[in-house]
């Protein structure tokens, strides 16, 4: 369990205590992920709750600006730190498709570990995974057969009419592996490359029909993906940027 408190209330950020699940990524050096819901800044106090029984505290290292996840890292020389009965998260290569099984494992908030077989997916700037029924924990990560992980469920914050609220969902391990990567090499990812626009799906029929997808393209979308009849729209680019001077609110990206 990871718990972030924050001194002074920046960035707009609506609370000064956070707490969720942690993924060891790498022991040897103590990287720990969460999702942004969980550590939402880089200026805090971060205190990692080993197996229920032994705290250590952690500094933030990264903070992605779009993906919804954080890197804090721990000393695994710390006195109390277990290090030796630690292990790290193994990342699957493969990615977590539409009708593939997969394992859940998870925290509650009491403590208590918790499983469960689910699967199903959605769409969206990000592909996430959409699960039905699953058991209430705190976050948790999707394993394949042999243990790996492919997929991480994490907490997503947004605001909207009824106040700040939270969703859970499952982010693929390729989002998060390329600043694992950096961050074992001793590099901290000095930038990470972003589309500053908010991205919609739209089915093939409805963006043939009405939003002037051509012909030609059909049979190009529907090969390319086996499992999902869709195209990626504009929704609105962020103001001032290079992309708001080229794409507009409406238009379609097929490739």
């Amino acid at each position: 369990m990871v718990s972030f408190d924050i001194p002074y209330m920046i960035d707009g950020i609506s609370s000064s205590s956070y707490h969720g699940m942690g993924v060891v990524v790498d022991a040897e050096q103590g990287f720990v992920l969460v999702d942004q819901n969980t550590v939402p800044a880089a200026l805090g106090d971060v205190l990692i709750t080993i197996a229920a029984s032994v705290e250590v505290p952690a500094k933030v290292v990264f903070v992605h600006p779009g993906h919804n996840f954080s890197i804090v890292q721990y000393d695994p020389k710390t006195p109390g730190a277990v290090a030796g009965h630690i292990g790290s998260v193994e990342l699957a290569e493969k990615p977590l498709e539409v009708g593939e099984t997969a394992g859940y494992i998870g925290l509650s908030s009491n403590w208590t570990v918790v499983t469960m077989n689910p699967q199903r997916y959605t769409a969206g700037n990000i592909e996430v995974l959409h699960v039905d029924r699953i058991t209430k924990s705190v976050s948790g990560v999707f394993i394949d057969d042999v243990g790996a992980v492919n997929a991480l469920w994490l907490s997503f914050s947004y605001q909207d009419n009824a106040g700040r609220t939270e969703v859970f969902r499952g982010l693929p391990v390729s989002i998060v592996r390329p600043i694992i990567d950096e961050l074992r090499a001793s590099r901290i990812p000095e930038s990470v490359n972003i589309l500053p626009a908010q991205l919609l799906t739209f089915s093939l029929s409805k963006a043939r029909s009405g939003l002037g997808l051509s012909d030609a393209w059909i049979p190009k979308l529907e090969s390319c993906f086996e499992d999902k009849r869709q195209v990626l729209g504009i929704k609105r680019c962020a103001a001032g940027t290079d992309c708001a001077e080229k794409l507009e609110s409406g238009d379609l990206w097929p490739s």
